[in-house]
């Protein structure tokens, strides 16, 4: 597995954002690619000894394209500049809070956790879980290791109360959020030490791990 490869890959690529020069560097792209499937395995094989919930969940199911769909974008360069996986039960289809791991040159690289933008119906399943027991999620939240590392909630608000739920609900201002997911940004010269970050991974994920649970508790009844 080797970090630095992969990022030397997607900064190439980033100069070069074009189809031409993807054909003359397939072989590249395609050691890089398995760099990454490497690393999403690797990733997936530990947290099971982690997060017993994980179970029957394979590489190809949890890493996205890099090809772009362009059909609706204004920007057609026809590929991302980072490559991205999504670890959890179903793949990256499934909606559910779970484990990302997202890997771009300058900085960009970052670790994910909890459920970005859930369904309607998922959405009021969690906002009625956190009005019922708020306290929960904010001892997972204010918990020091897990506020230190992640810092908080940075999603979008409501401006009002979401129907069916009480301006003057204790927990209102966790009710309104749209999104309930957290990041982890790291330096390129830490990525590239692949050993130590994939270690830190783990330990960022075994943090954001009572976030998950809460959250799909709460989705899925």
């Amino acid at each position: 597995m080797d970090t630095k490869l992969i990022l030397n890959f997607l900064s190439d690529l980033s100069k070069n954002n074009n189809t031409a020069w993807m054909a003359e560097n397939k072989i590249h792209c395609d050691i890089a690619k398995k760099e990454f499937y490497n690393i999403v395995e690797e990733l997936i094989y530990r947290m099971y000894s982690v997060d017993s919930t994980l179970k029957n969940i394979e590489p190809k199911d949890c890493i996205f394209r890099l090809n772009r769909d362009i059909r609706f974008s204004s920007d057609k360069s026809p590929y991302k500049e980072f490559m991205g996986s999504y670890i959890l039960n179903g793949g990256k289809k499934a909606e559910n809070a779970g484990y990302y791991i997202h890997l771009q040159p300058n900085g960009q690289s970052l670790v994910a956790a909890g459920f970005y933008m859930p369904p309607t119906e998922k959405l009021n399943l969690i906002r009625q879980e956190i009005s019922e027991n708020g306290d929960e999620l904010l001892k997972i939240i204010n918990e020091p290791q897990f506020k230190s590392t992640f810092g908080g909630f940075k999603a979008e608000k409501l401006k009002k109360s979401p129907r069916n739920f009480s301006p003057t609900d204790k927990f209102i201002e966790l009710i309104k959020l749209k999104s309930f997911d957290v990041a982890y940004f790291y330096k390129d010269n830490f990525v590239m030490n692949t050993d130590k970050f994939l270690d830190d991974v783990i330990s960022k994920f075994e943090i954001a791990m009572p976030l998950n649970h809460y959250l799909n508790n709460a989705a899925n009844g």
